[in-house]
């Protein structure tokens, strides 16, 4: 069993959105208009965060813009590229080589900025977790079965409109993940902030072992403790997201 944690989610200009109880809307990054078939892609004007509208918390000028859908919370799956998509630079992306490594039972917990006024950063909070069932590597040669457990991904979904390269999906066991009701602290904007850096709060310093990097980058991170330590982390997101 291993750890791993991903800042996903919007961070430029605005954010996802968080009340003052700790329950969120979770707003995805947006996508090129040329990578997607628009047919199948949601704008944030029609996205919806669990059956909640996300149009009322987002700056007006951004509604018509596609939304990237990944990860996904409906099949628990996220994907990476092998490589940027603007040309094959023969620079392979860092998540696509994290998710390779991934085994089933390994944790992959997601983290975003969320705001109570669209443009200030209030901190970073877990909201999600996958609990890794499987993974599939070539979305042009899929078996059926992983067909199957990779068909609701936004890489999937929009394959013909990706470069010829591999992509990695990994899926999350649906009777184990979840995204929570609420946001969990990782960095507060008062107390764990350095210059532009956020650091781990203490709790979360603490049952991470002393994990003291900064929180802002978005490639994935894997989290060295033993097997006992990454439970009672999942432990300490379950009992306080409710």
């Amino acid at each position: 069993m291993n750890l791993y944690l991903l800042r996903v989610g919007a961070d430029t200009n605005f954010y996802s959105h968080m009340n003052e109880d700790r329950s969120y809307i979770f707003i995805p990054i947006p996508d090129d208009e040329n990578s997607l078939i628009t047919d199948l892609a949601r704008t944030y004007q029609n996205y919806t965060w669990n059956g909640i509208p996300v149009h009322n918390h987002l700056p007006e000028k951004i509604l018509s813009r596609y939304i990237h859908d990944d990860p996904e919370f409906k099949t628990f799956t996220y994907g990476s590229p092998e490589f940027n998509t603007k040309g094959k630079t023969g620079r392979t992306e860092k998540n696509y080589r994290t998710l390779l490594q991934m085994q089933k039972g390994d944790i992959l917990v997601f983290y975003a900025a969320f705001s109570r006024n669209v443009h200030n950063i209030e901190g970073y909070y877990f909201f999600a977790y996958f609990i890794i069932v499987d993974r599939a590597v070539n979305l042009n040669k899929l078996t059926n079965e992983e067909m199957d457990l990779v068909k609701g991904n936004h890489h999937f979904i929009h394959k013909c409109k990706l470069l010829p390269q591999n992509q990695v999906i990994v899926k999350g066991c649906g009777e184990q993940s979840r995204f929570l009701e609420k946001a969990v602290l990782l960095s507060s904007r008062e107390n764990d902030r350095q210059g532009g850096n956020y650091r781990p709060c203490q709790d979360v310093r603490r049952i991470l072992g002393g994990y003291c990097k900064s929180m802002n980058r978005s490639s994935i991170r894997r989290i060295d403790l033993p097997e006992k330590g990454i439970l009672q982390f999942k432990q300490h997101l379950d009992s306080n997201s409710t």
